[in-house]
Order: structure tokens, then sequence, then C-alpha cells
């Protein structure tokens, strides 16, 4: 049974009313600060067993910190502005349609949050359920207007017979929606200031047992939850710049936690089994706004230590970060692993074996299903050739289209020589179809696949209200290609060795231009000054710490592409038909005929590359991203 889902599952008669109410509450008022000063923060009042924990610690303050950033400069922009306001007062406009029935404005609900916000999902020992929810929203001073959104939900479930029952915990008024079984409670409460919700009046007694109690070291609160310490003390901020946002998931105890009976005693032990156990927990925090920095994101995977099982596959190593002379200075990303690969196919050897109730169970399944059908040596020939360094990377083929952003993926081998040999014994003994091309270019072999998607046998028309329809080709009708006919690129597979390299790629002319750039008739990622400046970055932050992965992107690249897909006057003709039948489409294609999209250079100077790092040490796997400040 899925298990975010159930936790919240009001039946039909229930559903629009707490959209209406309870739901606008929780999901809009989710942009809050800091704990009111009546209560504790959220970590301290929630329950050790918390496993999941999404934490905006002062929104008000992360929004006014945001204008700092290029960002907040760009919306603020005299050339950008005027399309902004416009587009909120397209949604606005919109809102309007149900107005009634949330019982506010859109300006209104954004007039809401004053401080902290926090979702978590916790254990529920006390209850009829395994988990559940928990929201936690500080409303302060404009509490009016929270209570006006809820009474208005309140009010709509009234007309359809129900009527919250009213509990009184300690001097607070706790309501009860009740649907008929435990997946369609809401329990919901004021206090302080603050907005609870949750799914169980259990859950609510303890939350607010420990509202206003500074917790101890001993006490089983959540800020006490040694996973969570780990992972925050890998993740916490400078001494003048707390993180604004923090999160934690605890997928295994989840998991646990919903196991019952004989089945899940099994599923237990197995998971156990294969060191599914060592993942112990994940989690990050966010700023903004810090010294040098626009922003700064850390994010830990905590492993179990030493590492067992499907954990010990997790093997990353010390390596060379450096982009390689063949990846172009225009690439949208830059993505390089070193990977030990070794314990990580040791690892799973032992993993398969031990599943499979015998000591040579992978070796005997690779020489019947691999070896014997590739004419290879899997092991020796493929697995024994890698160098452990994987590259991943991506550039956009030109036009601009929805998928021009191409992939080429690199694993470095050993021997080329060796890796040639290991790919043409495969390609004989498997034989390839007549229409698999090789071709050379730039004096290098590469093996061009066919291309996926069919022309179509039939006609997609679209009628006079937007409805869709198909019918079979007339005589002398020419089969329709679906890429061009959606304007899209069409995947061409294909793969070449080069520079101790097997690169794959699902474009030729991406293929193509990689390999250009190696041969020096492209300019180079590596003498790119930004990708100078983030490496350096990097070393400097790193200190004397190691790095197994780094990824460097060109966010602008991106952007670019869907401004030119906005600016297509083609697009803009099919926007323009689409609205005729659609009210929110035709009044954004209002919007842009009022306030244009300004030139794109007045977009671009507001972002910058940016890098991340990835490193493996005792406690599990740390990542670390950032995006240096504009000048």
């Amino acid at each position: 049974m899925p298990l975010i889902p159930h936790l919240f599952r009001p039946t039909s008669r229930l559903r629009g009313s707490l959209i209406a109410g309870l739901a606008a509450v929780t999901l809009v008022l989710g942009w809050a600060g800091s704990a009111s000063a009546q209560r504790r923060p959220a970590a301290e009042i929630l329950p050790d067993d918390t496993y999941l924990y999404i934490r905006a610690a002062n929104v008000r303050e992360f929004m006014e910190k945001s204008r700092d950033t290029a960002f907040g400069r760009m919306m603020a922009d005299p050339e950008i502005a005027p399309l902004m306001e416009n587009l909120y007062g397209m949604a606005a406009d919109e809102f309007e349609q149900v107005r009634d029935q949330v019982g506010l404005s859109l300006d209104e609900l954004f007039e809401i949050p004053q401080g902290e916000f926090c979702f978590a999902v916790v254990r529920n020992r006390d209850g009829d359920q395994p988990l559940a929810p928990v929201f936690l929203l500080d409303v302060g001073n404009s509490i009016d207007l929270a209570e006006r959104l809820v009474g208005n939900g309140e009010a709509a479930l009234f007309e359809q017979g129900v009527e919250p029952e009213e509990e009184d915990i300690d001097g607070t008024f706790v309501k009860v929606i009740n649907g008929g079984n435990p997946d369609d409670r809401v329990v919901y409460f004021f206090r302080d200031g603050t907005f609870g919700v949750t799914n169980d009046l259990a859950v609510a007694e303890q939350l607010l047992a420990r509202w206003d109690l500074q917790p101890t070291n001993r006490d089983k609160v959540f800020s006490n939850n040694r996973k969570f310490v780990a992972i925050m003390n890998r993740c916490r901020g400078t001494a003048d710049a707390r993180p604004d946002m923090t999160f934690f998931f605890d997928p295994y105890g989840m998991f646990q936690a919903t196991q019952e009976g004989v089945s899940g005693a099994v599923a237990t032990a197995f998971a156990k089994s294969i060191g599914v156990d060592g993942f112990s927990a994940v989690g990050g925090a966010y700023t903004v706004n810090v010294g040098e920095f626009e922003a700064i994101m850390h994010l830990h995977l905590l492993l179990a230590s030493p590492r067992q099982g499907v954990v010990k596959m997790i093997a990353m190593r010390d390596g060379d970060l450096m982009a390689q002379d063949f990846i172009p200075a225009d690439a949208v990303t830059f993505m390089t692993l070193n990977w030990d690969v070794d314990t990580t196919w040791d690892a799973f050897e032992e993993i398969f074996n031990k599943v499979s109730q015998s000591d040579t169970a992978l070796d005997d399944t690779i020489e019947t299903n691999i070896n014997r059908r590739l004419g290879v040596d899997f092991k020796e020939d493929v697995i024994g050739n890698l160098t452990g360094r994987l590259t991943y990377s991506t550039w956009l083929v030109p036009p601009s289209r929805l998928n021009s952003q191409a992939i080429v993926f690199g694993a470095e081998v050993v021997d080329e020589e060796a890796a040639k040999e290991t790919i043409a014994a495969i390609f004989e003994e498997v034989g390839l179809p007549e229409n698999v091309e090789q071709v050379r270019y730039e004096g290098v072999e590469i093996t061009k696949f066919p291309s996926p998607g069919n022309r179509r046998r039939f006609r997609v028309e679209v009628g006079p209200n937007g409805e869709r329809t198909t019918r079979p080709l007339e005589e002398g009708e020419e089969p329709e290609d679906p890429f061009e006919t959606g304007r899209l690129r069409r995947p061409e597979p294909c793969m070449a060795i080069y520079h101790n390299h097997i690169l794959f790629s699902d474009s030729f002319d991406a293929l193509k231009e990689y390999i250009a750039c190696g041969e020096g008739r492209r300019d180079r990622l590596t003498d790119d000054p930004r990708y100078q400046e983030t490496m350096d970055d990097i070393k400097r932050l790193m200190g004397d710490g190691t790095a197994g992965m780094m990824i460097y992107q060109q966010p602008e690249a991106i952007l670019e592409n869907f401004y030119n897909l906005a600016v297509d006057q083609e697009n803009r003709n099919s926007l323009r038909q689409a609205g005729e039948n659609n009210r929110q489409l035709r009044r954004l294609d209002e919007v842009l005929n009022e306030t244009p999209l300004p030139p794109f250079d007045v977009f671009k100077k507001y972002f910058s590359a940016n890098g991340g790092v990835f490193s493996d040490d005792s406690t599990g796997i740390h990542y670390f991203t950032y995006q240096r400040r504009l000048d």
C-alpha cells in the first residue's frame, strides 16, 4: 500500500470542502517563518520517530533575503517586472473563480504566512494507523484570515451534514472531522498563532503536551534523533547564516513502521539480509544569500559503518574531476564520477550469490546469459577494462525544440584497443541489422543505430473544440513523422570509442560536436573562465577533503532554449489557436501581447554557472552545491 497517499484520503463527500478550507491553509500557508515565541521549534515537539521532515525556518525572512539574490533582482528588473505583474494579475483573476469556495482573495492568502512551516510524517504507536502526517504553520497576526479560511471550509462541510467534533486538550480546542474510517480523519487546532493539522487525536495530544517545553538531551523528541543530528551536523550553515530550509527522510524507518504480521517480518528480514537497513537516512539544508554565494545547499546520505550488502556497492573514490578535452565550452551540463568498480562488483557478487544460495551463481548466470551469447568474457573484457571514471554531459542541438538537450555519456577504459576488439566481437556474434551504419568523422568510427519511432500510418486531427481524432491515411497521403509534426528532435542513438572513452549519445550531431572539440576544432570547457573559477572554488571549499564526483551547469543555456520557443511565431500562433477554446491560454496570450518578453540578454545577465561536489567519508555520501553571487 502506498504510504503517503493514504495518510490523508478524504471521501468524495469531504474532498471539495477540505480542499477549500484545510488543504488551502496547509499548502498555501507553507510559506511561513520562525516559530511563535510561545512554542518550541517543530523539531523539539515532534516525536523521536519522525520519518519525514520538511521545514522552513523563516520564510518571511527567506523571501526578504531572496530579493537580494539574482532571481529577486531579475523579478524587479524594470524590463521584466511589468510582465511578472501581469502574470500575477492573470493568476489573481483566475483565483477569483474559486474565491467564494475559499473565502479569501489570492492577495489575502499570501498575507497569512507569518512563521515557521513544517510538514512531517511520524510514527503513530497508539493510533489505528502506523503513520501520521503533521502540519505546523505559524500564522501569527494573520490568524483572523486563517480562521476565516478554515471557517469557510467548515461551513461547506456543515452544508453536507458533516460537523466537526470538539475536544479540549489542556485548554486548546481541537476539532476532529471523522469521515467514517481512519483514513478519512482530520484533526486540527489553533494555538498561540499556530495552525496544526494531523489525522489522529493521540498525535495532537503528544504535540500539545510538548508545545512549550524545552527538551533535555534525554527526551524522545526529533531534535535528539541521532540520525537527524548526524546529518544536520554535516549540513549546518555558517555561524552567521543558519539554513533557511531543512529536510530529512528515513525510508527504512518508515518501511519498518508499516510492516505487520508474518509477511512484514519476512520483508524486514530480507531487507536486512541484503543490507538495505544500512541506508540510515538522507537529509539536507538550503541557505540563500550567504556571503559570496547566492545560495548553498548541503545534502547528506547517512550510511551504516562498516558498509555491508547493497550499501557496500556505493563506493566512490578520489580521482580526476577535470573535464576531458572533448567536453565543449557550451555544454549545458558536465558531470564526472570516479567509481571503485572492483568494490562494487565484489559487493554485488556477494549479494547475488547469497540470494541465489550458491557461491558461483553470478559466474554461472553471466556465462550462460552473457558470455555465450555475446562471445566475450563479460567480467574480464568489459568490467575489467573499466577505469571507473564515468562522464555525463548534455548539449543543445539547434534549432530550439522541447527536446533539444542531447545526452553524451562516456565510460573511460583502460585499453582502448581492447575495447574496440570487444565491441567488434559482440557485433560479429550478435550480427548487426542492415540499418546500422558505420560512418567516419574526423577519423573516428561512429556506429549509428536505428532511430526510434516509425512514421504514422494515420492522421491526428484536432476539432473546433480541441478534441483529437484519428483517421486512416487516404490514398496518396504520405505517412507522418511524429517528431516532425511535434517539432521535436528525432533521437539518433550512436556510439564511438574516442580518447580512451566509450561514448554513447542520442544525437549524431552532438557526438560529432564532442569529437570536433576533442580535435581542437571547438572551444573547450577547460578553457572557459567560468569553469576554471568553479574548479578553483571547489578546491578551496573542499580544503584537504577528497571528492569522487562533481557537477557543473550553465542554466542560462536551458533558459535561452525555452525563451526561443516562447518567442517563436509558430508557437505563438499555436497558443493563440488553443486559446480560442481555453480561457486560461487565451488570457496568457493576451498578457504576452500586452507585455512582450524583453530581449534574452535582459534575463541572461542574472544567471551564473554553478557547481557541486560529492565526497565519500565514514558517515556516508555528502553533496555540496552552490551558486556564486554575480557582481
